[in-house]
């Protein structure tokens, strides 16, 4: 990621306990997906978009609170 600067931004690590968070994560799936795609962030997207699903999936948030979380996502760029 650039900024208007120029300066590249390395993406946060993870939560060392990110497997409790998000169980159906998979670090190395994640990872070897932005290298192929030659964007580092997008390990952090996967992750989050995740936790975002599976609280969607538990019915613990409403519908605008996961559409705004989403979209926050699709901003990460």
């Amino acid at each position: 990621m650039t900024s208007e600067g120029g300066l590249s931004f390395a993406p946060e690590p993870l939560l060392t306990d990110y497997h409790s968070l998000c169980p159906g994560f998979d670090f190395g799936v994640a990872t070897q997906y932005a290298q192929n795609s030659n964007i580092p962030e997008m390990m952090q997207a996967i992750f989050y978009a995740m936790v975002v699903n599976d609280v969607a999936e538990l019915g613990l948030t409403s519908r605008l609170s996961i559409e705004c979380m989403m979209w926050a996502i699709q901003k990460l760029d």
